[in-house]
């Protein structure tokens, strides 16, 4: 057993996570589809269900079926941590070497889709926020996208791993589950 199993669990759980979600990344690709607007769906799924095998798992195995709320919380926040850092090194490194076309196309179809819905953005926010949105997002980076992903999976993360910590939630002693 591990001197520190908050830790250790977190990182395992963190490190399947990101692992997994760079092998979705990669196997849209093989798909012949673009990963960065793809792979977004992914997360919705992935990471709740590790963040929530993980504090189990802790609670469980490591913790005699008890489980404090900080504890959980603990748990799940080096799990989504560890995923979007995991998931940003790999991704960095192949859009930084060989990713840049799948970069351009997904700015290129967000352009298009702000272009698109140009009359219901600027008679909803007005023409000079249009104009600033379609700015803003031509000029996005590889670095951006990135950024954004690992925010994405940072505020999922964090949502889930609240309930999830709440509902694990246990006193020693108490219930069987």
């Amino acid at each position: 057993m591990s001197k520190y199993p908050i830790l250790a669990v977190g990182l395992r759980y963190g490190l399947v996570s990101g692992s997994l979600s760079a092998a979705l990344f990669f196997a849209v690709t093989f798909f012949g589809e673009n990963p960065l607007v793809v792979n977004k769906w992914f997360d919705y799924f992935l990471i709740p269900v590790l963040v929530f095998a993980g504090i189990r798992e802790f609670r469980i195995y490591y913790n005699a079926r008890a489980l404090q709320f900080w504890q959980g919380v603990s748990v799940g926040f080096i799990i989504y941590v560890t995923t979007a850092v995991v998931f940003a090194a790999v991704i960095g490194t192949y859009l930084g070497t060989y990713g840049q076309p799948w970069a351009t196309d997904y700015v290129r179809s967000r352009v298009a889709l702000v272009k698109e819905n140009r009359e219901a953005f600027t008679e909803e926010l007005g023409e000079e926020t249009y104009r600033r949105v379609l700015t803003e997002v031509q000029a996005t980076t590889t670095v951006d996208l990135i950024l954004d992903d690992g925010f994405r999976k940072l505020m999922i993360g964090m949502f889930v791993t609240l309930i999830v910590a709440m509902v694990q939630r246990r006193s020693p002693g108490q219930g069987i589950t």
